[in-house]
């Protein structure tokens, strides 16, 4: 099996072949998620709403930067058993297979349906593994002052105790491009006492 995934990636396995190779069929067992874990991650994708751009990028960077392996290790667990074809996201059908056990296929389609509008945000058609997270961890865990407090920390790049529109445009643009105003209106939604 190494020596299929050390190869040219032409002749490369792909990571569903590596996954139902031999080697692993016999070799690695993946224990399933309790059925509560499941139900929990499948609630909590329920109540997930998107919300605005800031606290919608708060999240995302607390999900990639400030989660440990612990906080994650049961909800990667169940994303993996909801995963069935292995390719790292969560397709519609994958997500009806999981909504049509717990109630009627219409109601199913329709939550699934709503659910793929809110947590798909890169608006691939699929659900990648950290929107997954971010709309199914704990919000206690994922908005504890710790995580606040590094993500503030990160974003207040000057250290003046306040984030100004062009640190959130550099924070967040990344290599896009975007007018300033739109910045300036992300921080107008969420500056209660108009101080920028």
């Amino acid at each position: 099996m190494i020596s299929a995934l050390l190869c040219p990636a032409s002749a490369r396995l792909s990571a569903a072949q590596a996954l139902e190779h031999i080697w692993m069929t016999r070799n690695v067992s993946v224990a399933s998620p309790h059925p509560d874990l499941i139900q929990s991650a499948l609630t909590n994708l329920q109540r997930f709403e998107a919300s605005n751009k800031l606290k919608d990028a708060i999240r995302a960077f607390i999900t990639t930067q400030c989660l440990s392996l612990k906080d994650t290790k049961s909800l990667r667990d169940i994303f993996i058993a909801m995963d069935t074809n292995h390719d790292g996201k969560l397709s519609r059908d994958e997500l009806m297979e999981q909504f049509v056990k717990i109630m009627g296929a219409e109601a199913a389609d329709e939550e699934v349906t709503r659910i793929m509008a809110e947590v798909d945000t890169d608006n691939s058609g699929f659900i990648d593994y950290f929107e997954f997270l971010k709309a199914t961890m704990d919000q206690k865990v994922l908005v504890s002052s710790e995580n606040m407090k590094h993500a503030f920390d990160a974003f207040d790049e000057d250290g003046n105790q306040s984030i100004s529109a062009q640190e959130l445009k550099r924070m967040l643009e990344g290599k896009a491009t975007s007018e300033n105003k739109v910045w300036s209106t992300i921080i107008d939604e969420v500056d209660k006492n108009g101080d920028g």
